[in-house]
């Protein structure tokens, strides 16, 4: 999906031209404000332009809801077109500005309660305003000189702690914290800790967020989240399971069920999960991705052993997804498309890896489940052990959408999966802030509370894993170091 404002054309179309995909299936609409190209990569969205030109694009289906969240969006939007119609002078722009900046942060402030992968642009007039849900799950971004939004080939990040807005006469690009946010309250409170990571050149990137440390000069903002955040002594383990079969019941689907599965202790806690949380007849599918040989798929044929032993009345698919070095090559440039702005080789294997788990996964469901986050909120990088380990778990928190999210999106998405985050719930973040270090660290292991909750559940071999990176664990690092073309005709 992508969306051009003309600065000097009301009604010149632009077109803006995603990727090369064979499969890509577009149409291009223009209204008075802006020119938009609309992809099967944009997957789910929903595309609205009112009789006075107002375009509302979102991607946003409320969970287990027969609820339909573009209704009452639209409800908002007549309202705002009501408003605009009495406004017809020049001089009535910044009551037009500041009325659909309210909008917006309407939808924000309704959209957050329900937790779901969002992204939301609205075009009104001159301006267009966007976003995407907090954790930042989904792919958007933009790209300046011509001012273009797109869910893929972009030049830009967004961050999620924030709603921009475009003005396109005067090519001003603005942005503001989303402050009805308690994640992003939550965030903006410990964001001081981790300064030192922000202003490092070999961070630049993520410069964007040095704009966040002058809201710690606000002593009544601090002190009010303090206040609210004030947590009493706990039964840690407890808690996380509480929290963490909320986030699984709220994401669950009706059908049967696919979980990227490599055996390690986030898919394997994911998977007991979902076992507790869904219907007997409910089929679990393991999608386990492979280069070649692999760990994972040891791993992985060992952990869906136990779950068939310890669950026998529940149906577990373990399914071998193979991946030869033809399948490979033969996407190669089209998965290097995808991740772009992203062109390091470990971005590629990360996305190879997910790329073909979400087109065997799409086999068996439109959805699938994955382990993403669990490293950076309960300690799974080994750089971790260092001195300070909660500053740089923090910073790799902050900046997940960024690094890890927006690739990952754009190569489910390209393969019309929706993937759903349960390490990634809004509560559950907050509480991983506020967990003790020897719930994350000991005994030469990392992630503890994730393997004590296996180790309660009975799982004790299990708990014992050791973490291995996806790109390593599935063998995607060996197979394209060996045999990859695009990188030697890229240098």
């Amino acid at each position: 999906m992508s969306l051009a404002m003309n600065k000097h054309s009301m009604n010149t179309e632009i077109l803006w031209f995603m990727h090369k995909s064979q499969t890509q299936i577009c149409k291009h609409i223009s209204s008075e404000s802006c020119a938009l190209t609309h992809s099967k990569l944009a997957f789910g969205s929903v595309i609205n332009i009112t009789n006075n030109g107002i375009v509302l694009i979102h991607n946003h289906r409320i969970y287990n809801s027969i609820q339909n969240s573009n209704e009452w969006m639209m409800s908002l939007i007549h309202t705002l077109e009501n408003s605009l119609d009495s406004m017809k002078q020049s001089s009535m722009q910044k009551c037009i500005y500041g009325i659909a900046r309210k909008t917006i942060e309407t939808i924000h402030e309704k959209l957050s309660k329900y937790e779901n992968e969002t992204t939301v642009i609205l075009a009104v007039r001159d301006t267009v305003f966007f976003m995407k849900d907090d954790v930042g799950t989904t792919s958007l971004g933009y790209t300046l000189n011509p001012f273009c939004l797109s869910h893929t080939h972009y030049s830009n990040e967004i961050d999620p702690m924030c709603i921009y807005s475009y003005n396109r006469r005067s090519g001003t690009l603005d942005s503001w914290l989303k402050h009805s946010s308690t994640l992003v309250n939550a965030y903006i409170s410990k964001i001081n800790s981790i300064s030192k990571y922000i202003t490092i050149e070999k961070h630049s990137e993520y410069a964007y967020l040095k704009k966040h440390l002058e809201i710690l000069n606000d002593h009544e903002f601090i002190g009010k989240y303090a206040l609210e955040n004030n947590l009493q002594a706990k039964d840690e383990v407890n808690e996380f399971i509480q929290i963490f079969h909320n986030s699984v019941m709220h994401r669950i689907v009706s059908g049967d069920i696919c979980i990227f599965f490599s055996g390690g202790v986030d898919s394997m806690l994911l998977a007991v999960f979902m076992h507790h949380s869904a219907a007997p007849k409910q089929k679990i599918y393991l999608i386990n991705t492979s280069f070649g040989q692999s760990s994972d798929r040891d791993t992985g044929k060992m952990r869906y052993e136990e779950l068939c032993l310890m669950f026998k009345q529940r149906t577990f698919v373990f399914i071998e997804n193979d991946v030869g070095i033809k399948m490979l090559r033969e996407a190669e440039t089209h998965i290097y498309e995808l991740i772009y702005p992203k062109t390091k080789p470990m971005d590629f294997n990360i996305a190879a890896t997910l790329f073909f788990s979400a087109k065997e996964a799409r086999k068996y469901s439109s959805v699938a489940y994955a382990g993403s986050g669990a490293d950076e909120l309960f300690g799974g990088y080994s750089r971790y052990t260092k001195c300070e380990f909660r500053d740089s778990m923090l910073f790799d928190l902050l900046t997940i959408s960024h690094h890890n999210l927006c690739r990952d999106n754009r190569v489910m998405s390209d393969n019309q999966i929706e993937c759903r985050y349960p390490f990634l719930d809004s509560k559950l973040i907050q509480y991983s802030l506020s967990i003790s270090d020897n719930m994350i660290f000991g005994s030469g292991l990392n992630k503890l509370i994730i393997r004590e909750v296996l180790r309660r559940y009975g799982f004790d071999n299990a708990a014992n894993v050791p973490k291995k990176a996806m790109q390593y664990g599935s063998g995607a690092f060996k197979m394209e170091n060996k045999h990859s073309t695009y990188n030697k005709n890229h240098q």
